[in-house]
């Protein structure tokens, strides 16, 4: 729970000084879903990432995740096609891709982590 907390201090300060950190605005929405916190806001931060940065399949898996954890399944198989047209082999997205196939989907909870950082 505190290293959450921290993050997320850490990216809102970072988000004061630079507001449209694509990388910056993904993990926030991250932090904020893991958190139980305000889903339309991390949704808000997740979708100005994609718009930042519309070739991250990283940051469409995360706004997928978002939207299925708020209850909205169509929006989020949108964004899961969009990863997977970017990145056919990006785990989070195939994770969600099944979980969306379910008759009913689940939330995401355990599916949104940060993405790795690229070498």
């Amino acid at each position: 729970r505190n290293e959450l907390e921290a993050a997320e201090r850490e990216y809102r300060v970072a988000l004061q000084k630079r507001p449209r950190l694509a990388p910056a605005l993904n993990n926030l929405a991250i932090v904020i879903v893991r958190r139980k916190g305000d889903l339309e806001e991390a949704r808000r931060h997740a979708q100005l990432a994609v718009e930042l940065e519309p070739a991250n399949a990283e940051f469409w898996a995360t706004l997928a995740g978002v939207e299925l954890q708020a209850g909205r399944p169509g929006a989020a198989r949108e964004a899961v096609e969009k990863a997977l047209g970017l990145r056919p082999d990006l785990a989070s997205a195939r994770k969600l891709q099944t979980l969306l196939a379910a008759p009913s989907p689940a939330p995401a909870n355990g599916l949104l982590e940060p993405p790795a950082p690229e070498p």
